[in-house]
């Protein structure tokens, strides 16, 4: 599909979710220089190289929205309005410095090229369903940025990894779930072509951080109150990788159903 069709694109949804969401008018911007930026990839994340390089000051300087995780596997990242937070194993939030390292991040400007509106109650399957059913092509990049309130919450974190690293499928099994309920909040995050499956999470990954920035995590369940969806549209993906002879080292392909069970541990979907 060509870009310029995108230039004055406007969302039509018709009442297929019981009449409870109203889609809001958007002009697309004709700017298509703003890109995704992504250190390292999941495949490795999931082999268990938990320690980049990168640092956080210099993450932040390819955006301002985004997601990912610190060295160790040191709690979930949040990168939200240019600040990067820390979710830790408990739920609790805390701003990170510029010194802290990564092992694996997802980063870019964020620009609101269409908004969907919502005041009925809907489950998080159902609006990801949605999104498909009306974003313009199954092949670009998208941010997606959730501003709602929340009937039930679950969100989960992990714990700082010592080495020898195990594999995230391994890790996860010992996460730390946390419940919440009439929660108010963001959902951070993207949803990355199929085809991207070998480097980043495929489909929907999304982060939670509360209204009051003191809560947070990697988002499993939820079912939505009211808010709005704001989509970022993406044509542009750079991918930069470790310099460290671990992730050099590995040599096993992650299948993606592997990811799935990492993405979704804890899901009642």
């Amino acid at each position: 599909m060509n870009k310029t069709k995108f230039k004055y694109l406007a969302l039509i949804l018709v009442a297929v979710l019981a009449g409870c969401l109203i889609t809001q008018k958007v002009a697309v911007k004709n700017e298509y220089t703003h890109s995704i930026f992504q250190y390292s990839t999941i495949n490795a994340l999931m082999q268990g190289v938990f320690d980049g390089q990168l640092t956080v000051g210099e993450l932040r300087k390819k955006g301002d929205f985004g997601l990912g995780t610190f060295n160790a596997l040191n709690g979930e990242m949040i990168v939200y309005n240019g600040q990067v937070f820390r979710a830790n194993s408990q739920g609790d939030v805390l701003q990170v410095n510029d010194n802290e390292c990564v092992p694996f991040a997802t980063i870019g400007t964020f620009k609101a090229d269409s908004i969907i509106t919502f005041s009925n109650p809907i489950i998080l399957t159902k609006i990801e369903a949605l999104l498909d059913s009306v974003l313009p092509s199954v092949s670009l990049f998208y941010a997606i940025r959730v501003e709602a309130t929340f009937d039930t919450l679950t969100i989960r974190s992990v714990s700082p990894q010592s080495k020898p690293y195990k594999p995230l499928v391994e890790v996860v099994k010992n996460q730390t779930v946390q419940s919440y309920k009439n929660a108010k909040g963001t959902f951070i995050g993207f949803k990355m072509p199929n085809y991207m499956g070998e480097a980043n999470v495929k489909g929907y990954h999304l982060h939670y951080l509360s209204a009051d920035k003191l809560k947070g995590g990697h988002v499993l369940d939820a079912v939505l109150k009211s808010g709005r969806v704001i989509i970022s549209y993406f044509y542009h993906y750079s991918l930069q990788l470790p310099d460290n002879d671990v992730f050099l080292k590995v040599s096993k392909q992650t299948d993606s159903h592997s990811v799935n069970i990492v993405e979704k541990a804890g899901r009642t979907d």
